[in-house]
């Protein structure tokens, strides 16, 4: 079988896991600010912020826009209906309304979640990507496992705005004062606001860290895949996440596909044609 996926996880993710079991410091640590470091350097922000999940940085990020408005987001949040369905539940989990609008190109390509000034990297991760942003965009990175930097899941919110990065690492760890805190073991603290739980651990940021430290590597490798299929498949594609075609007897073809050992996904269905959406 050739599989639709096949994790880049090697000795060095395996020593780095060691490493932090045998530490005995399992929670948010020095290995999480170190991932934050060579993050933020290498797509070119100030500051990076380590979360669980992309899901959660999405969330933090449409929370930290509502402050000025009393905890409201004031117009409809536009995305577009062709991404992760997770995307469009944060929003309505932060207490937005949704908007669906022109699709963009999906696969591999980042777009904001309009008009917040928060960009879903949708499985893009570049060198100096942050660049072509304002210094107050909060860009959000997922490190699912399938993602082009793989993990047992985690996030990143990448800005130039110091503002965000004071709140948004006390959001993440329940709103204490001390939430950039590796010094958390002070009784001396207090809760500023009523935060959430949604830290990176060590485990999720070591391997992210060594996933991080290979991307170029790996990236050069998935290019070479992509631009082979471009030529056999007469297709444009760019993306070094997903290689997506478009077929008329989609199921069929799927069937076609497994039987000859290769396996296909379907990404996406449109959002507004599923259930909690069909009213946005």
């Amino acid at each position: 079988m050739i599989p639709c996926k096949v994790l880049p996880i090697d000795q060095e993710e395996i020593v780095a896991v060691s490493r932090v079991l045998y530490s005995k410091n399992l929670g948010m640590g020095k290995v999480v600010k170190e991932l934050e470091s060579e993050f933020a350097q290498y797509v070119g922000s100030k500051y990076a912020v380590a979360v669980d999940s992309c899901t959660s940085a999405l969330f933090l990020s449409l929370k930290y826009r509502a402050l000025n408005n009393n905890g409201h987001l004031p117009t409809p949040v536009k995305i577009p209906s062709m991404t992760v369905p997770l995307v469009a539940n944060t929003i309505l989990h932060a207490g937005g309304r949704i908007e669906f609008v022109t699709n963009c190109d999906w696969v591999g390509h980042h777009y904001e979640l309009q008009p917040y000034n928060i960009i879903d990297s949708a499985h893009e991760v570049s060198k100096d990507e942050f660049k072509q942003f304002n210094y107050d965009t909060l860009l959000c990175f997922s490190f699912y496992p399938t993602k082009p930097i793989s993990s047992c899941e985690g996030g990143m919110i990448c800005t130039n705005d110091s503002h965000a990065v004071e709140w948004l690492q006390k959001a993440r760890f329940y709103g204490r004062n001390s939430s950039s805190s590796i010094s958390k073991n002070s009784w001396e603290y207090d809760i500023e606001f009523p935060g959430w739980k949604m830290n990176m651990t060590e485990v999720q940021a070591a391997i992210a860290l060594e996933q991080l430290r290979k991307l170029p590597d790996l990236s050069l490798m998935r290019q070479a895949v992509v631009d082979q299929y471009n030529v056999l498949l007469e297709e444009h594609n760019t993306s070094l996440y997903l290689y997506r075609i478009r077929v008329n007897e989609r199921n069929d073809f799927i069937k076609w596909m497994l039987e000859n050992e290769v396996e296909c996904g379907v990404h996406f269905r449109p959002l507004h044609t599923m259930t909690p959406f069909k009213n946005h």
